[in-house]
């Protein structure tokens, strides 16, 4: 049997679109996926799934939805891109990571009967066939599955319809998905399935005539969340941070909505099961608020791995109003796959300052060419030799009173959240 650290190191062999999208060119195709499943039986079939899209909210939206169905006692699965600190974080079963042995043998499970190849298959479809084989091997009775980048030629996408979830969409991966909003809106929309059904919420008048299209063309019933809604009677019950955040209500209300439709399919959940949802889970780099004291200075710290310009503008709204007027500092870092310049054009302009710092991955922006972007629109920028020296500077020139935000990208924040540990 293969270790689980021989595992992890000849899963980098396969084609990794998340590690080397500079370098590779973007074919996405769901024959590669198919080809592994059907080897494997089609373990993707063997439970019913809640399939997320989306460009902003899906991860919280996912966090949300599986902690509210465990806590009804459901038997949950999880997988979810990208890990922060650990690759198993992807894939959980009941709220916990597939164990080591466990991730080692799955492995095995593909390379030996799903016949898949580095030279044949991408990480994300390993990783994907993965999953589905352990969800079905730990008999789950439900999934809740984010896509990886846009929805229709997605490798999640080979799932049976049951619910689709499209979360607010705005301009990112545009190289891959289009560059307009209709075009971003027709790929997150190829998640929904014939006679499936769609929770939404109302968005631009385009991405809605788009949703809305897809569902008429599929037969599918669908579900608008009507986001910043009032709670009603959990309003008293739920975290600070939610009835406070306008991003967090707009995913609270998709979620709600999401297990209202749940109910009426044979998977009841209460308000009671939300509520311990909201209030026993943590989002990790999804506007996660930590204090910092180093000496007698302490400073409020807002992680997010936004990296698209509706991410930097629900980020600029609670920094605002977190902040009261005291002096924000960011500190970025980015993949030349975003549109950085959009995102700091958006971002910037409510900060004293901006630290770009250098990442240690081959597709990551320079840091100066990041500081020639943020400085068209703050100030002071400067730029730092890694992550962890930006922070440093950040916290020796933000006062006391004053908040620092790091984001841009998914692919540091374990330094991040060491630093503030």
């Amino acid at each position: 049997m293969t270790t689980y650290a021989k595992a992890l190191a000849r899963l980098d062999d396969f084609s990794n679109f998340e590690k080397k999208a500079h370098l590779l060119k973007p074919v996405f195709s769901l024959q590669g996926i198919s080809d592994i499943l059907s080897r494997l039986g089609e373990p993707h079939t063997a439970f019913p799934c809640v399939h997320v899209a989306g460009t902003v909210g899906k991860g919280s939206v996912c966090f949300i939805t599986e902690a509210a169905l465990r806590a009804a006692g459901y038997r949950t699965g999880l997988y979810m891109s990208p890990h922060i600190r650990d690759i198993r974080e992807r894939i959980r079963v009941n709220g916990r990571m597939i164990s080591q042995k466990d991730f080692a043998r799955m492995y095995d499970a593909i390379m030996s009967r799903g016949l898949a190849r580095p030279d044949e298959h991408t990480y994300f479809e390993a990783l994907t066939a993965m999953a589905f084989e352990y969800f079905a091997e730990q008999k789950i009775q439900i999934a809740v599955i984010e896509t990886g980048l846009g929805g229709r030629l997605d490798s999640t996408n080979v799932i049976p319809g049951f619910i689709s979830v499209i979360t607010r969409i705005g301009h990112d991966h545009k190289a891959v998905l289009g560059g307009t909003l209709r075009a971003i809106a027709t790929e997150k929309a190829g998640i929904i399935k014939p006679g499936s059904h769609l929770v939404t919420l109302l968005q631009s008048a385009v991405v809605n005539q788009t949703l809305h299209d897809a569902c008429v063309k599929n037969d599918a019933s669908a579900s608008w969340a009507v986001h910043n809604s009032p709670p009603g009677r959990i309003a008293d019950r739920i975290p600070e941070n939610f009835s406070t955040n306008r991003f967090y209500m707009e995913n609270l209300s998709l979620s709600r909505t999401v297990l209202e439709v749940l109910c009426d399919l044979g998977f009841p959940t209460t308000e009671e099961h939300l509520v311990k949802a909201l209030n026993t889970t943590e989002f990790p780099a999804r506007m996660q608020w930590r204090t910092v004291t180093r000496g007698r200075k302490t400073v409020r710290v807002l992680i997010d791995a936004g990296h698209n310009p509706p991410a930097a503008r629900a980020m600029k709204r609670e920094l605002v109003r977190q902040a009261q007027g005291a002096p924000i500092t960011a500190v970025v870092g980015m993949m030349r796959d975003k549109d950085a310049p959009s995102f700091l054009k958006t971002l910037a302009p409510a900060c004293r300052a901006v630290i770009c710092a250098r990442l240690d991955a081959a597709r990551a922006w320079p840091a100066e060419q990041l500081a020639t972007f943020a400085g068209a629109h703050c100030p002071t920028v400067r730029t730092a030799p890694d992550v962890v020296s930006a922070l440093d500077m950040a916290f020796k020139s933000t006062p006391a009173n004053g908040v620092i935000v790091f984001t841009g990208t998914f692919y540091a924040i374990d330094r991040v959240l060491d630093w503030t540990e």
